[in-house]
């Protein structure tokens, strides 16, 4: 009689086992989402962590395919659209500055224009008088450039373009704001720091400028912070930039990662990426 072996004997197959989702697929895909208002800064992360991810699931057999294989492809698309995006606007910023340079009229133009004459000195001959004491204005006059704003002021600030002026109001600040995800948080030991501000495009030119870029806080020590690239449930973000015409409004939150026991006590804010002359300070406390 033939001898069964243990091949031979029937056996019902058993179930696989569900496979895991490699992990850095899935932050690589978040990321690569994320670019879309990270000025592209998250899109390089999301092109290391696909290929990073598509090589384990190579070796491991993990799942995750579609979502390394996504989030690379934005990465790669969202980071080569921001550097154009950036180098178009450092190209018209400086072509500006060039052709504002161009135009000022040379002392040959101003006698053809009238407003010199030939042969005229330009300086006038020193006028002697008599020194009268000066007077301090009132408090009501004061200028915004001799002190700072408090909460709820607004201050005007000029452009680089003489035609560029907007009007600045910090309406709050958030001392301990909230995240709005669990991807963007601050770091131990640090806190996010939120402020929200109305701008009102005064001037005739368009405004069309990143805000995070001039955006400033100064503690009580005199150390300065520099906006980062996150989102609070206390507010909406600008995002990347922000364009408007004459007379439009914006509202936005801007926001700062700050040492917890750090105590902010002001915060400034200039036009065109912080390269405007004119800087706004307000009081935050």
């Amino acid at each position: 009689m033939k001898e069964s072996r243990p091949d031979d004997i029937w056996h019902t197959p058993g179930y696989a086992p569900a496979r895991r989702t490699n992990g850095l697929a899935i932050a690589s895909l978040v990321l690569g989402l994320i670019g879309f208002i990270s000025c592209g800064f998250t899109s390089v992360l999301a092109v290391i962590f696909g290929h990073v991810a598509l090589g384990q699931i190579r070796r491991d057999r993990t799942d995750g395919h579609g979502m390394a294989l996504a989030g690379t492809v934005l990465g790669w698309v969202l980071t080569g659209g921001w550097l154009l995006f950036w180098a178009l606007w450092w190209a018209g910023f400086i072509g500006s500055i060039g052709v504002a340079a161009l135009s000022a009229p040379t002392p040959t133009e101003r006698v053809q224009l009238g407003e010199l004459q030939p042969g005229v000195p330009t300086s006038a001959p020193p006028v002697i008088e008599t020194a009268l004491p000066e007077q301090e204005p009132p408090a009501s006059e004061a200028s915004e450039a001799d002190e700072p704003a408090k909460l709820g002021g607004t201050i005007t600030l000029a452009g680089l373009e003489s035609d560029l002026q907007v009007a600045v109001t910090l309406e709050r600040v958030v001392e301990t704001a909230t995240p709005a995800n669990d991807f963007l948080k601050p770091s131990a030991g640090n806190r996010f720091y939120a402020v929200e501000l109305v701008l009102h495009n005064k001037g005739q030119a368009p405004y069309s400028d990143s805000p995070l870029n001039g955006a400033v806080l100064i503690d009580a020590e005199g150390q300065q912070y520099r906006a980062t690239i996150a989102e609070v449930r206390e507010g909406v973000a600008f995002g990347g930039s922000v364009s408007m015409g004459a007379g439009d409004n914006r509202k936005g939150v801007i926001v700062f990662e700050v040492p917890a026991a750090a105590e902010i006590a002001k915060f400034q804010f200039a036009l065109n990426s912080g390269f405007a002359d004119q800087k706004g300070e307000w009081l935050t406390r």
